[in-house]
């Protein structure tokens, strides 16, 4: 039988400390006597033993190499005619590149550039992994993000926000932008959930359509109210595929439009005119502030006719409880995550394709969906509830006119 020993001079051990090649060496003579040794009690008999009641034969050797810490090493692997031996150093390592890809998944969701991990990989493997591996390696995350994507809705959404943001995509060797939409869903518990990731050629109306239809088809439905910015294409495709849902145009974005359109020295004080629009405890109110702009800045026909002709999709929101309205009012709460997937796709740079581009967005979005449903209530529904109640009642009251008696 085959010693598991193996010996080392007094040189080698001070080799041990002092280049990592010897050690490497060192540690590949460890392994490739215990690999010998696990061969000849499988095969029951050392080299050149004869006897009888031999189930297989020897078959010569495959050179196999692993990634150890202390980097690649290299190893005969003896083999048996019957294919029966497989040495148990593989199921050891299988287990710790298990453990090695689940810490580079996880590296990779946090939005760390394939290049990045390689580099992390040669500094605790001792080798160079090839980006092509850990890009098929991050290729395994595909089924757990699609099932994320394409989960069926077993709740209401009466509130849904959706935006999307722009990431630059390598496609038939030329640099395209590309779309990622995204839609935050209210459930009607009060938590706030991603609903949506996908990625489109642009924000035309064609894309935000297939958008809006692939949530229809997965149970989305009762939508009350839809949030985003004053994009036709958008605007048109919520309308057609949400009908009877009232839009609430981002008053933020609403705003800076505004601002654009007076001189530098009169934007705060057309700000702070249109914030006490914006704060106004009902509609009544609300109107009542309008004509005072109008008739107090009536010398900038541009923006009034542009005001009159646009403000009515920013009140949607005075429909709602006004504990609900501040949340509901702007696109920033998508945004703010926007910004947080851009810091960590900024050192990606260019995507090598829209599959890298979805991959890499959905685990990132994923990783927000499970805090927020696991964070704080984000909108008492209750609230709702009691507002609609109220709602009820006061319809009944009114007389034909629409006054409340």
């Amino acid at each position: 039988m085959a010693s598991n020993k193996v010996a080392i001079s007094e040189g080698d051990v001070q080799g041990l400390f002092n280049d990592k090649e010897t050690l490497r060496k060192f540690v590949e003579g460890i392994v490739q006597s215990a690999v010998d040794a696990e061969y000849e009690k499988h095969m029951g008999r050392s080299r050149y033993e004869r006897g009888k009641g031999r189930d297989t034969h020897r078959n010569g050797y495959k050179d196999r190499s692993i990634i150890t810490r202390v980097g690649k090493i290299y190893l005969r692997v003896p083999q048996a005619r019957d294919g029966s031996f497989s040495p148990s150093v593989y199921e050891k390592y299988q287990r710790v590149e298990k453990a090695l890809f689940l810490t580079l998944v996880e590296t990779y969701r946090k939005g760390v550039a394939t290049r990045k991990i390689q580099a992390i990989t040669e500094e605790l493997c001792g080798d160079r992994v090839p980006r092509s591996t850990i890009s098929a390696w991050c290729k395994k995350l595909d089924s757990e993000l699609e099932e994320f994507r394409e989960r069926r809705f077993d709740r209401n959404y009466p509130y849904v926000v959706v935006d999307a943001q722009v990431h630059r995509v390598r496609r038939n060797h030329a640099i395209v932008p590309e779309a990622a939409l995204v839609a935050e869903g209210i459930n009607e518990s009060g938590f706030r959930e991603v609903i949506g990731v996908s990625m489109g050629d642009s924000e035309s109306e064609r894309t935000w359509r297939e958008f809006f239809l692939s949530l229809r088809k997965r149970g989305l439905q009762n939508v009350r109210m839809l949030v985003s910015d004053d994009h036709a294409g958008l605007v048109n495709a919520a309308r057609m595929c949400f009908q009877g849902c009232q839009w609430q145009r981002c008053q933020f974005h609403f705003k800076e439009n505004a601002k654009s359109r007076v001189l530098r020295r009169k934007r705060s004080e057309i700000s702070r005119r249109i914030m006490s629009i914006w704060n106004a405890f009902d509609r009544k109110t609300a109107d009542l502030l309008i004509r005072e702009f109008l008739q107090d800045y009536g010398h900038y026909g541009d923006l009034c006719n542009w005001l009159e002709e646009n403000i009515e999709d920013c009140l949607a929101v005075l429909e709602l409880p006004p504990e609900h309205r501040r949340r509901l009012r702007t696109t920033n709460g998508v945004e703010r995550m926007h910004e947080e997937i851009k810091r960590r796709t900024i050192p990606i740079r260019i995507f090598p394709s829209r599959e890298s581009a979805l991959r890499m967005i959905t685990a990132l979005w994923q990783d927000i969906h499970e805090n927020w449903i696991t964070g704080r209530c984000y909108a008492d529904m209750e609230l709702l509830k009691e507002w609609e109640a109220k709602q009820e009642v006061e319809a009944e009251v009114r007389d034909p006119e629409g006054v409340v008696l």
